[in-house]
């Protein structure tokens, strides 16, 4: 039996937790849960027999290893400054660990150990942060699913304007800015997952574009926004002499230093 071991028992940690205990049984899987409230630990377990509540100061150090030591994965879902406690703890103890969290300079830090050691250190794996990750994975599983390749990532527009991956460009409100271009001759539909960020505040969306070789049309759908959302955005792909662009275009002039990623698969 595999142990998995979330530190945190928080608002964030209900969802993930249920779902874990919903698949325990098929995977054969112990879901342990260690906070410092153990009765919100208890909680959270319900009456599920494949999980366990713990009590936890995370701050005590042979405690926490302990159970780290015990675990097969980490999750920690503790409040950001604590990550770095865990993450130390794992690189020691040779477990791999997920978050929700950004990666801090700390963990950074540790990278060339984790690598070497060969871990899994997964982090921004949750809503917000996240939510463009989640939502490009799970395109990319849907296009693996009907015998499609995985996408890429193609470019980033850096919170200056300028592209990385493609041509320099910059970003002002009313004007279209070009953010991929694809000869018509060599598609035939093309999906892409349009992540952008403007501080807290997140926009995915999904576009799919089809071409019969002389005209583009393309459908927007499956959007998903956080923080509030991003206004005045309008993706769509047109023609451009024999190639077919996609354009990404800001109509609230609010809305600047966004930061664009875009994944792309054929289909």
């Amino acid at each position: 039996m595999k142990t998995i071991l979330i530190l945190g028992a928080g608002k964030s940690a209900t969802v993930l937790i249920e779902f874990l205990l919903s698949q325990a049984p098929q995977f054969s899987w112990k879901v342990q849960v260690a906070d410092a409230n153990l009765s919100a630990a208890k909680l959270k377990i319900g009456t599920s027999m494949w999980g366990e509540g713990v009590k936890l100061d995370v701050t005590e150090d042979d405690p926490r290893r302990v159970l780290i030591g015990q675990a097969d994965l980490v999750i920690s879902l503790l409040p950001p400054q604590l990550h770095i406690l865990v993450a130390r703890d794992c690189l020691l103890l040779g477990r791999s660990l997920f978050t929700a969290s950004y990666i801090d300079e700390e963990v950074k830090q540790l990278a060339a150990e984790i690598e070497k050691k060969g871990l899994l250190f997964l982090y921004e794996m949750g809503l917000d942060p996240g939510i463009d990750h989640m939502s490009a994975m799970a395109l990319v599983d849907e296009i693996k699913s009907k015998g499609g390749g995985s996408g890429k990532l193609l470019l980033a527009i850096t919170p200056d304007g300028s592209l990385k991956g493609g041509n320099s460009s910059t970003i002002s409100a009313n004007t279209a800015t070009t953010v991929d271009t694809v000869a018509l001759s060599s598609f035939t539909t093309i999906e892409y997952v349009v992540s952008i960020k403007q501080g807290s505040k997140i926009r995915s969306s999904k576009v799919l574009v089809h071409t019969d070789g002389t005209s583009v049309d393309s459908t927007e759908y499956g959007i998903m926004e956080m923080g509030g959302g991003i206004t005045g955005i309008i993706v769509t792909a047109s023609v451009s002499g024999t190639d077919s662009i996609l354009q990404v275009t800001i109509t609230d002039a609010a809305t600047t230093n966004a930061t664009v990623k875009l994944i792309k698969t054929m289909l």
